[in-house]
C-alpha cells in the first residue's frame, strides 16, 4: 500500500502504523463538516471511516486536521474527517515512534494492545549486541547487521537501555530531538559488524569489509542532533577479538596484514596504515587464516605492549578448543618493533587461552582510634583502638601478567589454573610434569648493507654489550660454586643475504657474553663492578650484506643491550 493511500478496510498491522504515527485510541471530534454542536469523543480513526468512507493513510497527520473555524465554540480545535479529506500530506511518512518497544522482541500487540501483528519467528531475535562501549557520554550497541544504537546520556544509569529520544516524535507540540537523545544510526555498506572502539572523539565502526566513524562536525563531538559518518578503510578485520586500543590508535588484523587506526596530524580524524608491511608482512601472511580470525589481544599499559594470541598449528580449527593457543606475537611500542614467543605443542601439554593483570599490592596491620561522630571512644580512660588490615599498590615492576592456562585431566575434561613467565630454569611447563622443556630465545638482525649494495665488508671487530645478571656465588649439588643467575649467548655472521647453512657463508656460533673476572672463591654477594658486560668478538667472512644471529644458551639467561661493528670495506671487490 502506498504511504499516501488511504484504504476503506482496516488491517491490524495498518491500524497499529497509525496509532504510532500518533492516531490516539479516543480524541475529540468534529460533529459535521461546520463544527456546528459539541465536540464527539470517539476513536478518530474509526470515525474517520465512518463520515468519510476512508481510514487515514501512513502520511495522515491528526493535528494537521484540527477545525480551524466552528459555528459553536465547543466545536473548535476538534479532528474533523472533512478537513483530512482537503489535506493534501503528500507521500512523506508521517513521525513514528510513539510505542516504545524491545529490540530483540518486538512485541508490538503487548505495547499498542492491536491484537494479531505479533509473530515470535519474525519478531524474537537471539542474537545480541556483538561489541559495546562507553563514547559521548553514553552506551553504543553493535549489531552483526551493522546497525548501531547509542542510548541517552548518562545523567542517570537507567538511561543505558533508552536508544531513543525522550520527547514523543508524533506528540503535538513538544515533539524535537534534542542533544542528549538516543536513537539508531544504519550506516550504508557496513557488511559484518564486528567490534567498536572509541578514540578521543570518533567512535570507530568495524566489520568485515572496512572501518567506519562516527563522530560530530562540532569540536564537542557526537550528539544525537550534530553527526558526521565517513569511512576510513575498506580494509576490515578478520576477528573482532584482535582489536584493542592503545595509546590513542586503534590496532587490528586484517586479511592482509597488521593496521593502525592513528589520528592524522592535519585534522585529527582517524587514518588506516599498514604496519606489518614493511616489517613482518611475510611472517604475518604466513600465519592460517582461521589462527588469525580466532586471535585475542591484550595491552600491557604499564609496558606498552601489544599480545595478540594465536594458534598456528595444521590441526588447528578455530572451532575445537578455540581459545588453544601456542604462539604471542607482540607489539612493543617503544621499541616500535615486533617479536614472538612460542610455547610447547606436546600432547597433552598445558595450553593458554588468555592473559590477566595481577595488580601488586602489599599488605600489613595497623592499629586505628575508634570514634563516634568525631569523638574518640574511651574505656577506663584509655583510647579504645582496633586493628585494620591495610592495602596498597606497589610499584609497576611488581605487576605480573598471568597467563590463564588449562591442564588435560581426561579424554575432554580439564582443570585451569594460572602461569607465569619465571622459571629461572628457561624451562616451560616445568611445574606440569617436573621437568619442562628448555625453551631457546633468538635475535636475527636486519641485513647491514653501510647504504652500499656492492661493495664488500668485513667485521673484524664486533662489541656486544649486555646486562649483567650474576648477582651473587651459591653453591652447587657437586661441591663447588656457581653464580646464582648466569647469562650465556652465541652469536653467529650471516653474509651475503644467506638463509641457510648450505650457503657456506654461515660462520660459527660462538660465545660473546664472557665475564672478564674469575669466579670467588666463596659464597655471598658478587660484585663484578660493571652493570653491563662488553666483550670483542670477531666474525670471519666477508659479502656484500651482514645479518647476525644471537642465540641463547640453554638454561642460561640472556639481556642483549646492543651491538656494534666497525666495519672494514674492500675496495675494488
Amino acid at each position: 500500500m502506498a504511504i499516501d493511500t488511504r484504504p476503506t478496510t482496516l488491517t491490524a498491522i495498518h491500524n497499529y502504523n497509525l496509532r504510532n504515527q500518533g492516531w490516539p485510541n479516543e480524541f475529540r471530534n468534529s460533529p459535521n463538516p461546520g463544527g456546528d454542536g459539541g465536540a464527539v469523543v470517539a476513536d478518530p480513526v474509526a470515525y474517520t471511516q465512518q463520515q468519510i468512507g476512508v481510514y487515514p493513510s501512513n502520511a495522515d497527520i491528526i493535528y494537521g486536521a484540527r477545525t480551524a473555524s466552528a459555528v459553536r465554540a465547543a466545536s473548535l480545535n476538534t479532528y474533523s474527517p472533512w478537513e483530512l479529506e482537503k489535506q493534501l500530506f503528500g507521500n512523506t511518512p508521517a513521525a513514528k515512534g510513539h510505542f516504545i518497544i524491545k529490540a530483540f522482541d518486538r512485541n508490538r500487540q503487548t505495547a499498542s494492545g492491536i491484537p494479531g501483528i505479533y509473530d515470535p519467528s519474525r519478531d524474537q531475535d537471539t542474537w545480541r549486541p556483538i561489541s559495546t562501549v562507553f563514547h559521548a557520554g553514553r552506551i553504543w550497541y553493535l549489531m552483526q547487521t551493522g546497525e548501531l544504537y547509542f542510548s541517552q546520556t548518562l545523567t542517570e544509569i537507567s538511561n543505558s537501555s533508552k536508544c531513543y529520544q525522550e520527547a514523543d516524535p508524533t506528540a503535538e507540540e513538544i515533539n524535537d530531538l534534542v542533544a542528549t537523545d538516543g536513537g539508531k544510526i544504519d550506516i550504508a555498506g557496513v557488511g559484518l559488524g564486528l567490534a567498536l572502539q572509541a578514540v578521543n572523539t570518533e567512535l570507530a565502526i568495524l566489520a568485515n569489509n572496512g572501518v567506519w566513524t562516527v563522530s560530530g562536525t562540532a569540536e564537542g563531538g557526537f550528539t544525537a542532533t550534530d553527526q558526521e559518518i565517513q569511512q576510513i578503510t575498506n580494509i576490515g578485520i578478520l576477528g573482532k577479538e584482535t582489536v584493542v586500543e592503545a595509546e590513542g590508535v586503534i590496532y587490528y588484523w586484517s586479511t592482509g596484514g597488521i593496521y593502525a587506526l592513528a589520528p592524522n596530524q592535519v585534522n585529527g580524524t582517524l587514518q588506516a596504515q599498514n604496519i606489518s608491511e614493511t616489517t613482518i608482512q611475510d611472517f604475518y601472511l604466513s600465519i592460517p587464516e582461521e589462527g588469525k580470525q580466532n586471535a585475542r589481544v591484550y595491552y600491557d599499559d604499564k609496558q606498552k605492549k601489544i599480545y595478540w594470541m594465536y594458534n598456528d598449528e595444521s590441526s588447528y580449527d578455530g572451532s575445537s578448543l578455540r581459545y588453544k593457543y601456542n604462539k604471542i606475537l607482540i607489539l612493543d611500542l617503544t621499541l616500535q618493533a615486533f617479536y614472538k614467543y612460542s610455547f610447547p605443542t606436546t600432547v597433552d601439554a598445558p595450553f593458554f587461552s588468555g592473559i590477566i593483570e595481577k595488580k601488586a599490592r602489599s599488605t600489613g596491620v595497623a592499629s586505628e582510634v575508634v570514634t563516634v561522630n568525631g569523638e574518640t571512644v574511651t574505656v577506663d580512660d584509655e583510647d579504645l583502638t582496633v586493628n585494620v588490615r591495610t592495602s596498597s599498590t606497589t610499584g609497576v615492576e611488581d605487576a605480573q601478567l598471568k597467563f590463564v592456562t588449562f591442564v588435560k585431566t581426561g579424554a575432554t575434561s580439564y582443570q585451569y589454573t594460572f602461569s607465569e613467565l619465571n622459571n629461572s630454569d628457561f624451562k616451560d611447563w616445568a611445574d606440569w610434569d617436573g621437568t619442562g622443556e628448555y625453551f631457546n630465545s633468538y635475535l636475527i638482525t636486519g641485513h647491514d648493507i653501510l647504504e652500499d649494495l656492492i661493495a664488500e665488508k668485513e667485521a673484524n671487530t664486533i662489541y656486544t654489550f649486555f646486562k649483567r645478571t650474576e648477582m651473587n656465588v651459591i653453591e652447587n649439588n657437586e661441591g663447588g660454586l656457581n653464580y646464582d643467575f648466569p647469562s650465556g649467548c652465541y652469536m653467529q655472521g650471516r653474509w651475503q643475504w644467506a638463509d641457510s647453512q648450505n650457503s657456506g657463508r654461515f660462520s660459527e656460533s660462538e660465545q660473546v657474553y664472557r665475564l672478564n673476572r674469575f669466579l670467588p672463591g666463596e659464597e655471598g654477594a658478587f660484585d663484578y663492578g660493571f652493570e653491563v658486560v662488553q666483550t670483542i668478538n670477531q666474525v670471519r667472512g666477508k659479502g656484500r650484506a651482514l645479518s647476525l644471529k644471537f642465540e641463547s644458551e640453554q638454561g642460561k639467561d640472556f639481556h642483549l643491550l646492543g651491538w656494534s661493528i666497525p666495519y672494514t670495506v674492500i675496495t675494488g671487490a
